[in-house]
């Protein structure tokens, strides 16, 4: 069952965050590695930061974090949020 109560970043303001953040740490060469640590999207923490939906599916932020690559750091910037 879906938690109650509300997260106070939307899905829109992850992956804006994600756009800016993890092509800026690729491009860093002191950043050896990082990880997105995805809560399910049932928990408060994870309607809008999951890369995953309740189907294992890919989400939005869970496609642009696939995105990103050593040889595509800037990923794909054209992903939208779920639903737009």
């Amino acid at each position: 069952a879906r938690e109650t109560g509300k997260n106070r970043y939307s899905q829109d303001q992850v992956l804006t965050f994600m756009k800016d953040v993890l092509p800026w740490m690729e491009k860093q060469d002191w950043i050896a590695g990082y990880a997105w640590f995805s809560f399910s999207p049932d928990k408060i923490q994870g309607i809008s930061s999951a890369l995953f939906d309740k189907e294992d599916k890919l989400t939005a932020c869970g496609k642009f974090y696939a995105s990103v690559t050593p040889k595509n750091p800037d990923g794909d910037q054209s992903i939208k949020p779920d639903g737009k």
